[in-house]
């Protein structure tokens, strides 16, 4: 058994580290990067992220912040719609697609994502 399992790892290229601690580690150094002011970095430490773990909304939504930090709006756009894709209730993803959608002038847009957002708070209507 253990020489099936060495083997798999060999082929698939797996290190002796497991993937959820490498990823954690990943996410931690883009978090500090972030936050000491290291944009680009923390850029493609995200990238790093989100393709080890592409079905987790919240590393989406973070390089969202990143992306929005360097004025890519497109990309920042295209990673809110990706986090909404794999959770559509991440309230925080909808309100910052709203604003951002309003910072774009895609007025119309923006109203649709608010309107999305009531669906999963409540907010009163006028």
């Amino acid at each position: 058994m253990f020489v099936f399992l060495w083997l798999w790892a060999l082929l698939c290229g797996v290190s002796g580290e497991t993937a959820p601690e490498s990823v954690g580690k990943i996410r931690s150094s883009a978090e500090v990067a972030f936050s000491k002011g290291d944009i680009e970095g923390a850029a493609k430490l995200w990238a790093k992220v989100i393709a080890l773990e592409p079905t987790n909304d919240g590393n989406f939504f973070k390089r969202f912040r990143v992306f929005l930090r360097l004025n890519k709006y497109k990309e920042a756009l295209a990673d809110l719609n990706s986090a909404l894709q794999l959770k559509p209730s991440n309230e925080a993803a909808l309100v910052q697609k709203g604003k951002l959608e309003l910072r774009l002038g895609r007025c119309a847009d923006a109203s649709s994502s608010f309107k999305k957002l009531q669906r999963y708070i409540w907010l009163p209507t006028s």
